[in-house]
This record gives structure tokens, sequence and C-alpha cells, in this order.
């Protein structure tokens, strides 16, 4: 009911991407995904998610020369195109969008998950993204962990789009950290282009 607020508040814990790794927090932090990707919420966004992919891929193409070479944008630009039909029959689901270990906090035996900035709804894969790309490809029990938590493994089409995701995911890390000249950022962003 309107006025809508989140309410916030403090948490414990220290970020799970600094610690060994550990199972537990992902399994929960899978759990907690699934939670948040089940609550209702009404997709009355005009723009498909298919359109607003390729609205996504397009602003970032925009902001890429002079940090991306033409070739690795038409590149991403393929695989994003690709993943256009992959998108059907998908709807929005609520999103953290930026669902990584940096963003969790583990305390004790509980995890918390913080930073809901970029929280909107969206493709629910959006919040897999960067673990794919990411953690899951270094350490895939933390994946098999998280999958667990989540109550599902991943089929075929969702990892092939996916891979897809991560390309474009790839392209707006670099181009991001390239303008706000956060030099770590820029260059795992420029490694997961080029494993991708």
């Amino acid at each position: 009911a309107e006025p809508r607020a989140l309410l916030l508040s403090s948490v414990p814990g220290v970020r799970v991407e600094t610690l060994a790794p550990l199972p537990a927090a992902h399994r929960q932090a899978g759990a907690l995904l699934r939670l948040l990707h089940g609550l209702p919420v009404e997709d009355d966004d005009p723009v498909s998610l298919a359109d607003a992919l390729a609205q996504r891929l397009e602003a970032w193409s925009a902001r890429a020369p002079g940090i991306v070479d033409a070739a690795g944008v038409d590149w991403v630009r393929g695989r994003v195109i690709e993943a256009l039909p992959l998108l059907a029959g998908l709807a929005r689901v609520p999103c953290h969008r930026d669902y990584t270990g940096r963003n969790w906090l583990w305390h004790g035996n509980a995890l918390y998950l913080i930073d809901f900035e970029h929280a909107r709804p969206d493709l629910a894969f959006m919040d897999f993204e960067r673990l794919w790309r990411g953690v899951w490809r270094e350490q895939p029990p933390l994946r098999e962990a998280f999958l667990e938590g989540y109550g599902r493994p991943l089929s075929g089409d969702e990892e092939a789009l996916l891979e897809r995701l991560a390309a474009l995911g790839a392209l707006s890390t670099v181009v991001w950290a390239a303008q706000h000249r956060d030099a770590p950022f820029e260059a795992e962003g420029r490694r997961w282009l080029q494993q991708l």
C-alpha cells in the first residue's frame, strides 16, 4: 500500500567474499534469493525483458568507445542478440541486482543481505550472472551449495542465457570501472571478457 517504504537496519557480520570458501553461506544465499524471487510483484513495465536487455546493451555500447574496442563490443552484441529468444515466457521478479559475496554478511551461522541500492523487478537470472562468471567458475562446490539452497539446478537454456548475460555484465563492468577509475574492477571485467 502507498506510501511504499523499505525498512533497513544495521546487521552484524563479515563480507563473505573476504572469507575462505564457505558453502554454508552460499547455501543460505541461494535460499534467501529464492525467497526474494518468490515475493509477489506486479510486472507492469511496458518494456519487455527482451527490449530492456537490448536497451541495456545499447546504453553500455554507447559508453564503451575508447574503453573497449569495436570488435569486443560487437562480440558482446552478438551474445546478447542470441539471448533475446531465451527470454520468451519469462517475467520480472524482485531482484537484488548486485547479488555477490561482497553484499552478504556472515555472522555466526547466519547470512545477512545488504546493499539493496539497485534492487528492482528484473529478470531473475540477473541475480545469478555475477556469480556465474565469477565465484561459480572458480569454486564449483559453492555453485552446488547455492543452487541447493535455491532449490533447483539450472536448465541448459538457463546456462545458455547466463553465458550471454555474462558477456554484457563483463562489458558493463569494464566500462563502469574505467569511467570511475577503479582499476582493479576494470581488470576483473577485462579478465571476464577474455575468459568468455
